[in-house]
């Protein structure tokens, strides 16, 4: 979760349909006047070769990124920087920890506010005043300014208070705790109600599950009750916002490509139902004015950045910001989940393990035989840590994006000003040098990569003998660089978090609740399927990428 994680930076299959009458009218003619300019005698990165100059790259970045992306492995073999061009953007692929590293210094002739910008000119539809006021502002998000903005007025540094008011009840591990007990709470509540204890299987798309059950809870959990009860539809809303956001940030005008405007307004109607109401009702001076949930706001974040926005902003702006908001929270914690329950099913031995870890973290009421699951026990759980530190590394793959803001150089290459400078997560998740260990490369899914183990001596209460058994530690020691899921510096994901949580809590609850038994891989559609589901290729580039499968499972709950 965070200001859209930086996921979704490009489009996929839109610009597929559109490249050929683009190519003939507008960037034939570009790439020749391109080709004319003069060649630069600086000492820049070496060039991604390109079929035609200027545009195939850039549009197999854009259409064919696994292909793309195969081509970059091969070049970085050679080098740590690679060059090619989207048109006339110049962009810097880098890759190496300490260059990754590098990006995340901001302030240094590299800002972190590229993809902030785009989802607030592109996604938010602001009005014109409110846009000139986030556009002017150059000073970055952090407490100290920018060089060259160190006068420019506290209250007119808009990212950084922005940036201010996530870290101080988002970040925030009080808060970030508070939201997750509270989502806890409403997920095992609504699994409650549909599934009974009644000693009955029940067959159903674990897909489905995720994207309704899970989505409906973590909405309720962010946004409050009536979120959901303002809007019949919502999760469905959501949904159809979110195949669309990638074409949002390509910065087509809505003539050219209604469909994702469509989506969005539809959406935004509903955040902008739901912030007038909360204003409405809420008590600014009442019991749950410092509270860190109220039915209204939902979580604390939310109540704080309405008011901040519009103490700022014409009002209605903030439905673009919460609808950004929830795609943030959603895009890569639902599809998260269901990866960590995926393999989970696939592996019995590693399922009944966790299992047995997570049943630690139960509390039984004697009286009533009453099961609750305590939420932050569950963070503590070494095998469960261990599966989700590897289900981001798996299957999380986007690119870092900053941009150059003043000529200067990284591992000895000079980087022009204007230009886009980005890491892969792919590439850093796979580095073999990196990751392989134990016999298990980096392209294998092993949650070992994350643990060690220790002999423990465990007496037997009921015999007195002594036995040596191996215990799991877990190693959440990352690898600066080379693990990053939620990005880094000032752009770190600031709901980390509480996201982390919220998968944590999810998989605890599920693999406790039920008792589950897999019956076979689908289609999307239901129809049946030869193989197990794989990470989706089109959906590459936009965070943790969904499975392009569906699970068929049948499950019975036991308390």
């Amino acid at each position: 979760m965070g200001a859209i994680n930086e996921t979704a930076t490009q489009a996929q299959g839109l610009l597929q349909g559109l490249i050929n009458p683009w190519y003939s009218a507008v960037l034939l003619p570009l790439t020749i006047l391109l080709i004319l300019q003069p060649w630069s005698t600086s000492k820049e990165p070496p060039s991604m070769r390109a079929v035609v100059p200027y545009i195939s790259n850039g549009y197999q970045y854009l259409a064919n990124k696994p292909v793309f992306f195969k081509r970059l492995e091969k070049a970085f073999r050679k080098t740590n920087i690679i060059k090619f061009n989207i048109g006339p953007k110049i962009v810097y692929m880098v890759s190496g920890a300490s260059n990754v590293q590098n990006l995340f210094r901001s302030g240094t002739g590299i800002v972190d506010d590229t993809m902030l910008r785009t989802a607030a000119e592109f996604v938010w539809d602001l009005p014109k005043e409110d846009w000139a006021k986030l556009n002017n502002d150059k000073s970055g998000r952090s407490k100290v300014p920018f060089p060259g903005y160190e006068d420019m007025p506290q209250h007119q540094r808009y990212w950084a208070g922005h940036h201010e008011i996530y870290e101080k009840f988002l970040s925030n591990k009080e808060f970030s705790n508070a939201s997750a007990s509270k989502y806890c709470e409403v997920f095992s509540e609504r699994l409650d109600s549909k599934f009974p204890v009644n000693g009955e299987w029940t067959t159903l798309s674990l897909s489905n599950m995720f994207r309704t059950d899970m989505t409906h809870c973590a909405m309720q959990t962010l946004m409050g009750d009536r979120f959901l009860e303002l809007n019949p539809g919502l999760v469905d809303k959501y949904w159809v916002f979110e195949r669309y956001l990638a074409e949002f940030l390509v910065g087509l005008p809505k003539w050219l490509n209604p469909r994702p405007y469509r989506a969005r307004d539809d959406f935004m109607v509903m955040t902008l139902r739901w912030a007038r109401s909360a204003w409405e009702k809420f008590d600014w001076n009442g019991p749950d004015a410092d509270s860190a949930w109220d039915p209204h706001f939902g979580s604390r974040i939310m109540r704080e950045v309405s008011r901040w926005w519009t103490e700022n902003f014409a009002f209605e702006g903030q439905a673009g910001l919460f609808a950004t908001l929830l795609l943030a929270q959603n895009s890569n914690t639902i599809p998260a989940s269901m990866w960590s329950m995926l393999h989970l099913i696939e592996d019995p031995e590693l399922y009944r393990a966790i299992r047995e870890e997570v049943a630690t973290t139960l509390k039984v009421d004697a009286a009533t035989g009453t099961h609750t699951l305590d939420p932050l026990a569950v963070g503590t759980l070494p095998l469960l840590n261990a599966l989700h530190m590897e289900t981001l590394r798996y299957h999380v793959t986007f690119n870092i994006m900053r941009e150059v803001s003043d000529n200067t150089q990284m591992d000895g290459y000079d980087l022009k000003r204007g230009a886009w400078i980005q890491a892969s997560s792919q590439i850093a998740h796979f580095d073999e040098s990196v990751w392989a260990r134990d016999g298990h490369p980096a392209s294998e899914f092993w949650i070992g990569r994350f643990l060690e183990y220790e002999d423990t001596v465990v007496v037997d209460e009921a015999s007195g003998e002594r036995k040596t058994t191996r215990v799991p530690r877990f190693n959440g020691t990352t690898r600066p660089g080379s693990w990053i899921p939620y990005g880094g510096g000032a752009a770190m994901c600031p709901g980390r978090q509480f996201a982390k949580l919220e998968i944590l809590i999810t998989v605890a609850l599920l693999v406790s609740k039920f008792d589950i038994e897999f019956l076979e891989w689908t289609f999307k559609d239901g129809r049946k399927s030869d193989r197990p589901g794989r990470p989706d290729d089109a959906e590459m580039g936009s965070g943790v990428i969904k499975p392009d499968r569906d699970m068929k499972v049948r499950w019975k709950r036991l308390w």
